[in-house]
């Protein structure tokens, strides 16, 4: 399996690849719009090679995610061919019992448009993890097994209902998200100083309420024996009720080959339950921090310090004030840890897992 991850500005944009050709293909997420323009000569690779998405997911819908994938779906000179479309909609959402909802409506229509098929695997209704039981799990091509570990159905409950709401005429305001002049910072954003794993791991833990980040579509991938998790911006608790339900008698971690940390690293979708459950080893991190200033201190110090007994390495598609100091030497000798940024004229960080 290879990982692309795109430069997404404070967003995600990943391509996961599975066998020697031809290859099975995931796109998940699109990042912001102008975004769109770094993908799309990859998409047109994918057509020209005889290969296909054999899957896109958008795993929820703030704009961080959902943009470039409107230019996706919207583009009328798309030579890649689309097998299967995962996306909870409105649409789905009531087939069971940055809030994005415009740009979700938006990307609802162009599917409609297209003709694409939504979430066929799960009958045309929502994809959700149910409540007791196994996993659901899906087969694609090249003996590739996708394994849902989010969202669940009060998550989705939660979704439906503000969806609702934003649907009415005198409705809550939809979030807008407000640019930071050049020359300003907003809390958070700037350089993060002297790194101490130690407080960091062990400081007190808050966990992300936010409702379009639970309603996260977030899974593993599997394939020949490697586990790749998508975690998308899910909310930590899910993720680790979901993986408890996988981990093997006797034992206390689920092994992970390489994961996509939660919510770019903010230290709300990543904790210590989160990192003790995974025998995980490396990370990977998707944003330039300009918005929110992620990743946060306080995941990464979390990962490193109750994640797997071994070396660890950790991806970062951009290099920012909260990323590079992680690559002192002091640091990753005393950590036992590598770091990993993309090189001059790569458009993407490319992982083999």
């Amino acid at each position: 399996m290879i990982l692309e991850i795109f430069p997404a500005s404070d967003g995600d944009c990943l391509l996961l690849s599975c066998g020697d050709g031809p290859r099975t293909n995931i796109l998940i997420d699109g990042g912001r719009s102008d975004g769109y323009a770094l993908l799309k000569p990859r998409l047109d690779r994918i057509a020209e090679a005889g290969e296909r998405l054999d899957l896109l997911v958008l795993s929820h819908i703030d704009a961080d995610h959902i943009e470039g994938l409107l230019e996706l779906v919207e583009d009328t000179e798309r030579k890649v061919q689309i097998s299967e479309v995962w996306f909870n909609g409105f649409d789905q959402l009531k087939r069971i019992e940055s809030f994005g909802f415009k740009h979700a409506d938006r990307f609802s229509k162009a599917l409609a448009r297209s003709g694409l098929p939504i979430n066929v695997s799960f009958g045309g209704g929502a994809i959700e993890v149910p409540s007791q039981g196994e996993l659901p799990t899906r087969e694609l091509p090249n003996d590739v097994k996708v394994t849902l570990l989010s969202p669940d159905r009060k998550r989705l409950n939660r979704l439906s209902d503000e969806w609702d709401d934003w649907r009415q005429p005198e409705s809550i305001p939809e979030k807008v998200e407000v640019e930071v002049p050049s020359g300003l910072e907003s809390l958070g954003r700037g350089p993060i100083g002297r790194i101490d794993v130690d407080a960091l791991a062990d400081g007190k833990e808050t966990i992300d309420r936010d409702t379009a980040n639970g309603s996260s579509i977030a899974f593993i991938v599997e394939h020949h024996g490697k586990r790749a998790l998508m975690a998308a911006d899910a909310h930590p608790d899910l993720l680790v009720s979901s993986l408890r339900r996988l981990v093997p008698d006797g034992e206390t971690r689920y092994r992970i080959d390489l994961m996509k940390v939660s919510h770019h690293g903010s230290k709300s979708n990543t904790n210590r339950s989160l990192a003790s459950v995974m025998d995980c080893s490396r990370f990977a991190i998707s944003t330039d921090g300009s918005r929110h200033g992620h990743p946060d201190p306080e995941s990464l110090a979390k990962l490193i310090k109750f994640g797997a007994k071994a070396s660890k390495t950790i991806y970062f598609n951009y290099s920012s004030a909260k990323t590079t100091p992680w690559d002192s030497p002091k640091l990753k000798e005393d950590w036992d840890y590598s770091c990993v940024f993309p090189q001059a004229g790569e458009t993407a960080l490319n992982v083999e897992i």
